[in-house]
């Protein structure tokens, strides 16, 4: 779907193919003329125009008034507070994975070998995922070092790949 999360493995290519840059801004500020313009291209149907951008098309011109009655109702109905926005997955990912956290797993990862980093940060997502399920996302930053840790017990050979400076 949309909102699936892939986590990638080495060597593994994701491609994107669209047929547009996808915008900038909120899709209601941008001009309702270019908007008709990419509808007789045919970049947008109409009735993407309408419903993607609250521009109101009557026999290919746009209709001002029908477009700023429009738009001020999906404004209203569906506030956009003027940034890019990557979607609910994404949304509820950085609501686990706050800065603080992610920095603090960046930190551990960042003492091992190099080889071994992306394997442990899909182990630490795993176990971040069991933690969730069982009610513990409300920890603080130190979850992190304590899920880092319970996946070196699991695996115990990665404590090899930690760097020497570590160890201690």
């Amino acid at each position: 779907g949309v909102n699936d999360l892939i986590m990638c493995q080495p060597g593994d290519v994701i491609r994107l193919d669209g047929c547009g840059g996808g915008g900038y801004g909120s899709p209601y500020e941008r001009a309702p003329e270019l908007v008709a313009r990419d509808v007789k291209s045919g970049y947008v149907s109409a009735a993407n125009a309408r419903e993607q951008y609250g521009v109101v098309l009557a026999d290919g011109a746009v209709d001002p008034a029908a477009t700023a009655a429009l738009r001020a109702r999906l404004l209203q109905e569906d506030p956009v507070d003027g940034h890019f926005h990557y979607g609910p997955g994404r949304q509820g990912f950085e609501a686990l994975w706050t800065r603080e956290r992610y920095d603090a797993l960046n930190a551990k990862l960042g003492s091992m070998a190099p080889v071994w980093r992306h394997f442990v940060k899909l182990k630490v997502f795993d176990a971040m995922d069991a933690a969730v399920a069982e009610g513990r996302q409300g920890e603080g930053p130190g979850m992190v070092d304590a899920l880092f840790d319970g996946v070196l017990e699991r695996y115990p050979q990665l404590r090899e790949a930690l760097t020497e400076r570590d160890v201690a």
